[in-house]
């Protein structure tokens, strides 16, 4: 079985100068755990995960420094990705090995879909 039969389609994409409230918006209107992050031109630049939010708009301390306040700011640059055509299994253990919960499946250059780690286990049952 390959990723694009898995994939969730259309992904919902950020733009990295978005706030950071706005990528937690859309995570939660549209039920996703994580975003990537695409460029002006559709070009793959990061993620932002849920626990990104998380960790940094939490403050550790009430004297804490400012939060920040885009996406860019908290975003994880060079994801690890996928192509519509890759095994499952491959996917999986890249998942496993990588700590990776989510991973835009991209095809000459394009995000085309994500694929998480709950796309992967729905394929066992």
């Amino acid at each position: 079985m390959h990723v694009e039969e898995i994939m969730t389609r259309p992904v919902r994409t950020v733009h990295p100068a978005a706030t950071v409230e706005r990528a937690a918006h859309t995570m939660a209107t549209h039920d996703v755990t994580a975003l990537p992050v695409v460029d002006a031109t559709g070009t793959l630049v990061g993620m932002v995960s849920e626990c990104d939010v998380l960790q940094h708009q939490l403050p550790a301390t009430p004297t804490a420094p400012s939060r920040p306040a885009t996406v860019a700011e908290i975003m994880s640059p060079f994801p690890i990705t996928a192509r519509p055509a890759t095994d499952i299994a491959v996917v999986a253990d890249t998942m496993l090995e990588g700590d990776v919960r989510s991973m835009p499946v991209v095809d000459r250059g394009t995000v085309v879909g994500i694929v998480s780690r709950r796309d992967v286990l729905r394929t066992l049952l």
